[in-house]
């Protein structure tokens, strides 16, 4: 069976990176994939770079939303629950 293709450029290493997380891991926050990027490559990722990966790439799904409470400002705010798609495995 043939692969999906994408067309990932430079964003090919932390699309990989991020498959690898999520299928260890499971589901996880965003801000969790983002402090996973940046502690495991030298150049990172900044949040709009991890934001765009997950929700324009087809092997990753929105599962839920959570309130998360601000530490700093004692505020709550709302955060996206990622997992991999079923087909996932079928994209190049």
């Amino acid at each position: 069976m043939p692969f999906k293709r994408i067309m990932a450029g430079r964003t090919k290493r932390l699309r990989l990176k991020i498959v690898r997380f999520l299928e260890k891991k499971g589901p996880q926050n965003s801000q969790q994939i983002y402090d996973y990027l940046n502690k495991s490559s030298y150049s990172g990722a900044t949040q709009q770079q991890v934001g765009n990966i997950l929700s324009k790439d087809p092997r990753f799904r929105p599962v839920s939303r959570t309130q998360v409470l601000s530490p700093a400002q004692n505020q709550r705010y709302d955060i996206q629950i990622w997992d991999l798609s079923l087909d996932y495995k079928e994209w190049e």
